[in-house]
C-alpha cells in the first residue's frame, strides 16, 4: 500500500512539472508568427512580444558551382513579376591562392539594370554559397513612356551633350535587425525599396544620378577618386 503510493505521488508530481513547462512554452501564435514584408519582399519579420526581428541575409549553399538559372530560382520570390528578371554572371574570380572562387551576378529587370550585389563564392573548390541582400519590395516595371529621353536627362544633370546615360533601377538601402541588441553581428542590410533612375556621366568624369520621370537630381557623382 506504501509503494502505490509513493508512486501514486510521483506520477501527481511528474504531471504537474510537465504542466508547468508547457504553460512556460513560449506561444508559437507569438514567437514563431511570421509577418511577410512589403509586396514583393523575400524576408519577414518575427515578432516576440514587443520586439522585431528581421531573418538573417539570403544565404544558398550548393555542392555544385551555380548556374544563372539557379540565381534567378533563388532570387525570383522577391519579384513581383519573375518572368522579368534576367541573371548572367559577370566574372569568375580565382583567389589569390587559387583555391578561393567568386562569381558576381548582374542583375535586369524588365531590361533595365538592377542596382545588385549577388555573388556566389566557393573555398577549396567545395560548397559554393552564394549570399545577396534581402529584397523587401520588388521595382515596379519601367514606365517608358513616361521616362525621360537620352537628351532631357542631360539637361536635367546639366551636363554636356556628349555625357553617356545609364538607365537602373537604384537601390534603396535600409538597416535592420536580427536581434534585440543594435550590433554589428545583428546587423542586415535589406533593399527596401528600388527608384527609377538615369546615370548621367560627363566626359570631364562628372554627372548626376536623376529621377527617371522627374528629372530630380538624387544625387551627384564622379569617377574621380581623391
Amino acid at each position: 500500500m506504501v509503494v502505490v503510493l509513493i508512486a501514486g505521488t510521483a506520477l501527481v508530481a511528474v504531471f504537474a512539472v510537465a504542466q508547468r513547462r508547457s504553460q512556460l512554452q513560449p506561444s508559437p501564435s507569438t514567437t514563431n508568427a511570421k509577418t511577410v514584408g512589403s509586396a514583393g519582399g523575400s524576408g519577414s519579420a518575427v515578432d516576440v512580444g514587443s520586439q522585431s526581428f528581421v531573418d538573417p541575409e539570403p544565404e544558398i549553399v550548393q555542392p555544385f558551382r551555380p548556374t544563372a538559372d539557379d540565381v534567378k530560382a533563388m532570387l525570383a520570390p522577391s519579384f513581383d513579376e519573375p518572368r522579368l528578371l534576367e541573371v548572367s554572371q559577370v566574372d569568375l574570380a580565382p583567389g589569390r591562392d587559387g583555391r578561393h572562387d567568386v562569381i558576381a551576378w548582374k542583375l535586369r529587370y524588365d531590361g533595365i539594370e538592377l542596382d545588385s550585389d549577388v555573388r556566389s563564392s566557393s573555398f577549396n573548390r567545395a560548397d559554393w554559397v552564394t549570399r545577396w541582400h534581402p529584397i523587401r519590395r520588388s521595382p515596379a516595371r519601367w514606365r517608358r513612356a513616361d521616362a525621360l529621353s537620352d537628351a532631357a536627362a542631360r539637361e536635367h544633370a546639366h551636363v554636356a551633350a556628349s555625357a553617356t546615360v545609364h538607365r537602373i533601377f537604384q537601390a534603396n538601402y535600409v538597416q535592420e535587425w536580427k536581434g534585440s541588441a543594435h550590433t554589428a553581428e545583428n546587423e542586415v542590410l535589406a533593399v527596401g525599396s528600388f527608384t527609377a533612375a538615369i546615370e548621367v556621366m560627363g566626359t570631364d568624369g562628372y554627372g548626376a544620378l536623376i529621377d527617371a520621370y522627374s528629372g530630380d537630381v538624387i544625387r551627384k557623382t564622379t569617377t574621380w577618386i581623391d
